[in-house]
């Protein structure tokens, strides 16, 4: 498992670069630009895993997402109904990630 989640750090700090260079780097959930963060600091932007973290899905670069942690918590957190930002989440998986929209809107969301 250690040398697994030593893969994952690498192919998410690879991509996480690479979106900030290109000039990509939003959260996946409200779309707002993240702050460019450097090696040694120790708080970044959470890592959201589209398509799950089971078996290969954990390093799939593709699904691999970034969020604000507010975002992230309430995605979690909260029902779909609540997050002012999910209609635009589900449009934006629509556009880039269509295998997933179907999955995420089967995903059971917290009630409370």
């Amino acid at each position: 498992m250690e040398l697994r989640y030593k893969e994952y750090v690498e192919v998410r700090e690879r991509k996480r670069r690479r979106l900030q260079q290109e000039g990509k780097y939003i959260c996946v959930f409200c779309t707002v630009k993240l702050p460019i963060e450097r090696p040694e600091d120790e708080v970044k932007a959470d890592c959201h895993h589209l398509d799950g973290r089971d078996g290969d899905a954990l390093t799939d670069e593709e699904f691999l997402s970034f969020a604000h942690h507010d975002c992230h918590m309430d995605y979690h957190d909260k029902p779909k109904e609540k997050l002012w930002w999910y209609p635009n989440f589900i449009k934006n998986l629509t556009n880039q990630w269509p295998s997933l929209v179907e999955k995420e809107q089967n995903r059971k969301h917290s009630t409370v």
